[in-house]
């Protein structure tokens, strides 16, 4: 069975990205958020341990919603990390970004209690790509959080 919080309407794009922002701040030693983050322009685009939201999507969880009710709500946001290796040790830079990776999945999975209204991370996966100079690591990470939402009832004065 699936356990959402109770938090009808709560949760905006804006607000989501905000927790998501604090949370992978804190999990990845205090990581910076950036604008974006492109292979195309390394090493110029890209800061070590930055971060950025790629996209950001939401649809409805199932079922035909109807007004007055409440639905679930499946936001997909993809985070892009960035992680520079050491041309003097790649295979423990590899390692070190690895483990942050672990952390990131880790402290969003276990943030749903600390902040009630602000969903339930229900998945995460990760797909790794290296800069062709073999400098960059660069993760995408696809976090899915369900939330409820309140649906409007109509009002008695409104027309149809």
């Amino acid at each position: 069975p699936l356990v959402v919080p109770v938090s009808y309407g709560a949760l905006t794009r804006r607000g989501l990205l905000d927790r998501l922002s604090r949370v992978a701040r804190a999990a990845l030693h205090e990581a910076q958020e950036v604008g974006q983050i492109s292979l195309r322009s390394a090493p110029k685009g890209i800061v070590h341990r930055g971060f950025a939201f790629v996209s950001v999507s939401s649809r409805d969880a199932g079922g035909r919603p109807r007004p007055g009710e409440v639905i679930i709500k499946e936001h997909t946001v993809t985070l892009r990390y960035a992680h520079r290796l050491s041309p003097h040790d790649q295979a423990g830079g590899r390692r070190e970004a690895t483990d942050a990776i672990d952390a990131l999945e880790l402290a969003l999975r276990n943030s749903t209690d600390r902040d009630a209204t602000a969903g339930e991370v229900v998945g995460f996966s990760s797909t790794e790509q290296q800069s062709r100079s073999l400098e960059w690591l660069v993760y995408d990470c696809i976090v899915t959080v369900r939330s409820l939402f309140q649906l409007q009832a109509p009002t008695a004065g409104a027309a149809a």
